[in-house]
């Protein structure tokens, strides 16, 4: 039985900055399986949250776009899903939890 529920395959992410497509996430693959519990962590600025945007595509389509991968979730590559079949399964089998920096975990 496969366990798999999120699988993300090579993916690479860029943004249209001053008319040209920059890679920001560049080449991230990873598998989580059910029950599993994901913590993308690091420094401030090095793509935490373009890679998470870009796994339910909450980036603005006018200035960003997947570049190279696939995001697989429950078995159904959502990366080439419209908007409407997205806000099926956004917030009711996938969400990202925004975390305020005030709440963070103080490594002192």
């Amino acid at each position: 039985m496969n366990n798999v529920l999120l699988e993300v395959k090579d993916l690479e992410t860029s943004l249209k900055i001053n008319n040209e497509w920059l890679a920001t996430v560049e080449n991230i693959s990873f598998e989580l399986s059910k029950g599993e519990v994901l913590g993308i962590v690091g420094e401030s600025g090095c793509g935490k949250s373009i890679l998470s945007k870009s796994i339910i595509k909450l980036l603005p389509e006018k200035i960003s776009k997947l570049s190279n991968g696939e995001v697989i979730f429950d078995g159904k590559r959502i990366d080439t899903l419209n908007e409407k079949q997205l806000l099926d399964i956004r917030g009711n089998d996938i969400a990202m939890i925004f975390q305020e920096p005030m709440t963070a975990l103080n490594p002192v």
